[in-house]
């Protein structure tokens, strides 16, 4: 009886996109949680899947913020997927862009380069040059969008000056 008296309620075709609009990004973030939860609880294989898919999941519906505390958890693991490591580097970048801590994510992007991308890395956890461009120009893309270019300049130095091994990443950033 409920959704019958919710059918026809709205009073055009805007109202109506509006709300299912509003529902569906409600069930994602659910549908984020819901993940984030689950990829915690599980081990292996299973637990890097469901990862994958929730930081899937947040950085095509834009759920950045939502998913910040997962993309922490996953990079403070030892062992997962280089890809996964530089979706949740991207968010935790992101996030700080838009809440305007520049600093913060600047000496954040040194510690991730210094873990994920230094020469003395093992080849088993460094990641590779196109994933730290990739990681790079997310970053920029959003400083860009703030119209921050004074940031962005001191990222690219920044990745330019990286010990990276691959000179890819130094030219992409010059």
């Amino acid at each position: 009886p409920a959704r019958v008296a919710a059918v026809g309620a709205f009073g055009s075709l805007a109202q109506l996109e509006a709300h299912y609009a509003r529902q569906a990004a409600e069930l994602d973030r659910k549908k984020l949680a819901d993940l984030s939860a689950l990829a915690q609880r599980q081990t292996g294989a299973d637990s890097e899947v469901t990862y994958r898919v929730a930081l899937d999941l947040a950085v095509a519906r834009g759920l950045y913020r939502e998913a910040e505390p997962t993309a922490r958890i996953y990079l403070a693991r030892e062992r997962g997927e280089h890809e996964s490591y530089a979706l949740a580097a991207s968010i935790i970048l992101i996030v700080q862009a838009e809440r305007g801590e520049f600093d913060k994510s600047l000496t954040e992007l040194k510690e991730f380069l210094k873990l994920r991308a230094a020469a003395d890395v093992s080849d088993e956890h460094r990641l590779t040059a196109p994933l730290i461009c990739a990681v790079g120009e997310a970053y920029l893309q959003r400083l860009g969008r703030g119209g921050r270019f004074d940031i962005a300049r001191k990222v690219c130095k920044l990745l330019a000056e990286s010990d990276h091994p691959d000179q890819i990443v130094k030219s992409f950033f010059t």
